[in-house]
């Protein structure tokens, strides 16, 4: 069974003043090549997304215990409960053309930009991951020669008679398995291991499309260009660091007390 792009949303999370200004503009995009189609935000500031008629912005703090990147499975789970399809987007990207009204896709999920997961350049460079992968696929019961490392920023998820909130489910599993071993970036594992352990293959049919209406900016690659000490200089600058901080010692010892209930998955 495939889907009808009648019936899906765009979903990211946008937390920091920042990534919410971004997907202010997202939305723009979105209703210049999308209209009627909506944008369902994951946000610390829900309020500050309310003057756009095509957000639908819900209230978040952020989980994963150094990064949220693995928080956008929240919002993918939500999405899926309301649309047959959701289309993944980092904040930071530009909609630049529309898609086809008649376009498919497939159950599972879709994704042109995906290879072998021991093949990942960053996986190779860090020989902690390959081995945390290696365990992982032990523990799934999964063959990691097959498992696909999917790349983060664009991806579609289509329902598939109810493992689309299985993969979402396995996706928090292991990216906690990660994280609680000092693994807190390259999402893209966590979703192949979790589409491989629900027995989904990773298909391209129709990415190419989606792909070529959307421009990434890499917003996160750029630096603040102030000066160390203007940084000393700025209260809210201070306040929001060390706020960052007490939130990350919480998040991970919160992490640790969790762990309690399944201590042999997690330290075996």
């Amino acid at each position: 069974m495939v889907t009808s792009a009648k019936d899906f949303c765009f979903c990211t999370l946008a937390l920091g003043s920042k990534y919410r200004g971004l997907a202010k503009e997202l939305a723009v995009g979105l209703e210049l090549h999308f209209p009627g189609t909506i944008l369902l935000v994951y946000t610390d500031q829900p309020q500050d997304l309310s003057d756009r008629h095509n957000i639908i912005a819900v209230k978040h703090r952020q989980q994963g215990i150094r990064y949220c990147y693995n928080d956008k499975r929240f919002v993918i789970g939500e999405a899926l409960s309301k649309y047959h399809s959701v289309i993944w987007v980092d904040a930071d990207t530009k909609i630049v053309a529309g898609i086809p009204s008649d376009i498919q896709w497939s159950p599972g999920i879709t994704s042109g930009n995906f290879l072998p997961i021991f093949e990942h350049s960053r996986n190779k460079k860090v020989p902690k991951r390959l081995e945390l992968i290696t365990k992982l696929g032990t523990k799934l019961g999964v063959e990691t020669e097959n498992v696909k490392y999917v790349h983060e920023d664009l991806f579609i998820i289509t329902r598939d008679g109810g493992k689309e909130q299985e993969f979402i489910q396995q996706w928090g599993i292991i990216a906690k398995y990660f994280e609680l071993n000092g693994v807190h970036q390259g999402e893209g594992n966590s979703i192949g291991l979790a589409a491989s352990k629900v027995g989904w293959s990773v298909n391209s049919h129709n990415y190419e499309i989606v792909k070529k209406a959307l421009q990434h900016t890499y917003a996160s690659r750029e630096k603040d260009s102030r000066k160390f000490w203007d940084k000393l200089k700025d209260p809210k600058a201070i306040s929001e660091k060390i706020q960052r901080q007490l939130s990350y010692y919480y998040r991970l010892n919160l992490a640790r007390l969790l762990t309690l209930r399944n201590f042999d998955f997690y330290y075996r």
